[in-house]
């Protein structure tokens, strides 16, 4: 077998201590991973995703879930592009870095309403696994039960016996945020599953990557912007209610807020 098909054994007296690291007993805690967060932790310890979520058994998770399920953290976005489209509430910040909200805010306090509200945790027992520290913390704000960086998660499997392997490569993600958004928007509409756009480089802005979706018969135009500073000299270039985009994601960490 090799260690790209292999648990390593946990030996016992550090699986408790990782299961005593949550404020849960072991295998009462439904554990959300992004696609990302997914990638680096697979990578890391050469498993592949049905090994990982046994692996997790280590740190309480009794069922582990991606954003996309049914009325998870995709559908409520999918859901509020909807209204916001219907109700004409453009631009929108899609999925934005809670660190860089925070920050922008200070500035333009009067773009809050270009911006998710908070969302409560949907159950008690939930434990997120993400990408960064300022998702991580906005989570833990939101009421889930405990929130842990992709390195935290790491750290804990390692406690718990599961060895790493080094020059691993992650496995190849699937569509980004924003583009499963779109997707389940599309299916709660009742569309066609339309193939996704691609992003071409916005010829007139660095860093700007453009697209148009097709969404409730109209077409909506959407950029991905790369870096907090190239946003920043968007919106003062343009005033914060004359953007030309509908839909953006600002891309503050190199590979995207997840």
């Amino acid at each position: 077998c090799s260690p790209m098909t292999r648990i390593q054994p946990f030996p016992a007296p550090c699986a408790e201590k990782a299961r005593a690291a949550l404020p849960r007993p072991a295998g009462t805690a439904v554990f959300m991973l992004t696609h990302e967060a997914r990638s680096a932790l697979c990578g890391r310890f050469g498993l592949e995703d049905s090994q990982l979520d046994r692996a997790l058994g280590l740190l309480g998770a009794a069922r582990v879930e991606d954003p996309d399920v049914p009325h998870g953290p995709i559908e409520a976005d999918a859901a509020e592009l909807l209204a916001r489209l219907a109700e004409d509430r453009l631009p929108w910040f899609i999925h934005a870095c809670p660190r860089w909200r925070r920050d922008v805010l200070r500035r333009y306090p009067q773009l809050s309403d270009f911006f998710s509200p908070a969302r409560p945790a949907p159950c008690p027992a939930r434990v997120a696994v993400v990408g960064c520290a300022a998702r991580k913390a906005a989570l833990a704000r939101e009421g889930w039960t405990e929130a842990l960086t992709v390195r935290e998660a790491a750290l804990r499997l390692i406690r718990g016996g599961v060895r790493p392997v080094r020059g691993m490569p992650c496995a190849p993600g699937g569509p980004g945020w924003l583009e499963r958004v779109f997707l389940r928007a599309d299916r709660l509409a009742g569309g066609d599953c339309k193939p996704l756009p691609s992003f071409v480089p916005e010829r007139r802005f660095a860093g700007v990557e453009t697209a148009r979706f097709s969404l409730l018969g109209r077409d909506v135009r959407v950029a991905r912007v790369r870096g907090a500073a190239q946003m920043e000299r968007l919106l003062g270039s343009f005033g914060p209610h004359a953007l030309p985009w509908q839909v953006i994601e600002v891309l503050v960490c190199a590979g995207g807020c997840d």
